[in-house]
């Protein structure tokens, strides 16, 4: 089972939309009921690795 709610692709809608506004990251991530944290982490890691920063890490079990 998946322990994201978004795919990358949809991670990178979020930011492609937040990078057109003009809205702080606190009022993108509170106006899609997203965690800040949550929504700095994917732009750090997809400003860090591209795409593939954005796509789900497997946890070894």
């Amino acid at each position: 089972m998946s322990r994201s709610k978004y795919t990358a692709l949809e991670k990178l809608n979020f930011i492609n939309e937040f990078n057109q506004s003009n809205i702080s990251q606190r009022a993108f991530a509170k106006y899609h009921g997203l965690r800040r944290s949550t929504f700095k982490d994917w732009l750090i890691r997809y400003e860090t690795f591209g795409i593939k920063g954005l796509m789900e890490v497997k946890k070894k079990q």
